[in-house]
């Protein structure tokens, strides 16, 4: 179960305030009514000193002195002469006017005074209580300088009622101050443990991933360094976390282009091998079969030959074909761009195949406007070639070719449409890997090689451009993109 730093703050708080409260009212209850007493016996010794300074000063004791005595500090003042006769008491009245013999003895204080006499010959003074004349008083009796008794005395009740408006009072306020204490510490405590709430915030995002927190808080203590040391910490793992993985995946592609590459090389290998075999096999048979004499006729040993030729021709294209491959996938052929005008372009290139489709009755129709372009001309024949060838090896004899385009922003996208069947369209992303042959069957009566596609996707990832190919409905349109010039 998760525990809340900012509850168990508030909590350990709490416990303290409230431990400090409990002692606090735990020592008034224990030591303020010794305490009290303490004081006031202070406070009658005191007294005593001041009145006997006055005697000893003065020569004699005057009403007008006591009665301040009695008013300033709320004593009873009595005094007793050698004989414990009454010479002053509260309730005496009149100013000036010396203490005077009533000639009427206090037994009370008598008593006590005979009770601890040597103690206070010696000592000068005596504490005690008594409850005569009730209530209980709190007392000092002490000698003067010239012989007589001088008794201090203060209610005891007073003190206890005192004590206990003491007691009650600090029960209240300690109930308050522990409210008051219990509200300011939940404020403070949110107040310290906000920082520490964001920093744990941003931490769990970074376990996930996520950089995008930060810390905002502007304290200057231990806490706000941590927070920018957590934001510092946090910029330095998104850097290194994204280099990390722009070099995975650069090794990823990098470890599917060699992968790649070595299938490529096996299939090179398995693919030549079968291309070459046949006609390898077939000029082997022509020529074993001239040197026996096989065919007499010299009709029959100019069939041989041009079978030979045609086969030979055959590897010799394949082979161009490889090496062209093998120099434009290893970049040592890299486009030399000039601009030149595409439609003528494009007709010099058909030109070229005038003979076959006017034995094959095939028609061709150049709709491309005259516009200027920017690519390497000797690629772009091979590419133009390759495609024409392709769209005359799958267009039947007095179907159409038709080549044009479409403006894209700063590009020209040639299109060759040939009549014909579509391609298959899980075959579509395949017809542009080397050696890849739909109708394998029909690739040796059109004498394809299964690599040109292969050199035209080549060529134009070369000039950074586009190419692909899509179905119509009566056949297909291959596509390239060029930079306008």
């Amino acid at each position: 179960m998760r525990h809340s730093i900012g509850m168990k703050l508030f909590g350990t708080m709490n416990i303290v305030v409230i431990i400090f409260a409990a002692l606090l009212i735990f020592l008034h209850f224990t030591f303020f009514e010794d305490y009290v007493i303490a004081k006031n016996n202070e406070m009658l010794e005191k007294t005593y000193y001041s009145i006997d300074r006055e005697l000893v000063t003065t020569g004699s004791l005057t009403s007008s002195y006591l009665e301040k005595f009695q008013s300033q500090t709320g004593l009873h003042i009595t005094i007793l002469n050698s004989d414990y006769e009454l010479l002053y008491a509260a309730t005496m009245q009149g100013e000036e006017e010396e203490p005077q013999n009533t000639g009427a003895p206090n037994e009370v204080y008598g008593k006590i005074i005979e009770a601890h006499k040597e103690t206070i010959l010696k000592n000068g003074f005596i504490h005690a209580e008594t409850q005569a004349d009730n209530p209980n008083y709190l007392f000092l009796i002490g000698v003067l300088d010239s012989g007589d008794y001088l008794i201090l005395g203060t209610p005891l009740p007073m003190i206890a009622t005192s004590i206990e408006y003491s007691r009650f009072f600090i029960i209240i306020t300690g109930l308050l101050t522990m409210a008051l204490s219990l509200i300011l510490i939940f404020l403070i405590s949110r107040h310290f443990v906000k920082p520490i709430v964001e920093i744990n915030a941003i931490t769990n995002n970074m376990a996930h991933l996520d950089f995008s927190k930060k810390y905002t808080g502007k304290n200057n203590d231990e806490v706000g360094e941590l927070g920018h040391n957590i934001n510092s910490l946090s910029s330095q793992l998104e850097t290194t976390i994204h280099q990390l993985q722009k070099t995975n995946c650069r090794l990823e592609e990098e470890i599917k282009k060699e992968r790649q590459i070595d299938e490529m090389r096996q299939n090179l290998i398995a693919n030549v091998s079968h291309d070459l075999k046949t006609p390898l096999a077939i000029i082997q048979g022509y020529a074993e079969g001239l040197r026996e004499n096989v065919k007499d006729t010299q009709e029959d040993r100019d069939f041989y030959c041009s079978v030979i030729i045609d086969e030979a021709e055959r590897m010799n294209k394949l082979v161009r074909q490889i090496l062209t491959l093998s120099q434009l996938e290893m970049g040592k052929m890299k486009p030399e761009i000039e601009s030149f005008e595409i439609s003528s372009f494009i007709d010099g290139t058909t030109e070229k195949f005038k003979l076959m489709f006017d034995e094959r009755d095939i028609h061709v129709t150049n709709l491309v406007p005259r516009t200027i372009i920017a690519a390497d001309s000797g690629m772009l024949s091979q590419v133009l070639v390759n495609l024409i060838s392709n769209a005359a090896d799958h267009t039947a004899n007095g179907g159409k070719i038709i080549i044009d385009s479409e403006y894209l922003e700063q590009k020209i996208r040639i299109r060759i449409f040939n009549e014909g069947n579509p391609i298959p369209e899980d075959e579509l992303d395949k017809i542009w890997l080397s050696f890849y042959k739909i109708d394998k069957a029909r690739t040796r009566t059109y004498g394809g090689t299964g690599i040109g596609l292969t050199i035209v996707k080549t060529i134009m990832d070369s000039h950074k451009n586009q190419c692909g190919v899509y179905n119509n409905e009566n056949g297909v349109t291959f596509w390239f993109d060029l930079d306008i010039g």
